[in-house]
């Protein structure tokens, strides 16, 4: 049971870095990447 929690989280912070990337790379002026770069 331990390796398929490692799975899952591994699976989850990869998603998660994608989804990221997929929203950088969609629209640089998009409010989702604002919230990051919001001092300048």
């Amino acid at each position: 049971m331990p390796t398929l929690l490692t799975i899952g989280i591994a699976i989850a912070t990869v998603a998660l870095i994608a989804f990221e990337i997929v929203s950088e790379s969609r629209g640089s002026q998009h409010k989702l990447t604002d919230r990051y770069h919001e001092d300048d």
